[in-house]
């Protein structure tokens, strides 16, 4: 029985991680992700008080809300907010074709 185990045991050490973390597109559940104190949608609204007009995407990693969508010149714009302080770590304003 303890061959056994010991086979369980190297095929589940083995085994791939999950094929959304293999694409770097699950959220956050590292040890800082329970230290989010602020939400999608006040990250959200953060980036609006920058300039976003349209939103496109708004996603968690590492920690850090990455806020993408345009202004109302059509410009990109990109804001990272720190999901445990709400503080700006990045704001970037750029060409559309970007």
């Amino acid at each position: 029985m303890t061959a056994g185990l010991a086979l369980l045991a190297a095929c589940v050490a083995s085994a791939p991680p999950p094929a959304d973390a293999r694409r770097g597109e699950r959220e956050d559940r590292s040890a800082g992700a329970q230290n989010i104190k602020v939400s999608r949608e006040d990250a959200i609204a953060i980036a609006r008080e920058l300039g976003l007009i349209r939103l496109h995407e708004a996603k968690l990693r590492d920690g850090v809300w990455d806020v993408e969508g345009w202004r109302e010149d059509g410009l990109r714009i990109e804001v990272e907010v720190h999901a445990g302080t709400s503080v700006v770590v990045k704001h970037e304003v750029y060409a559309a074709g970007r």
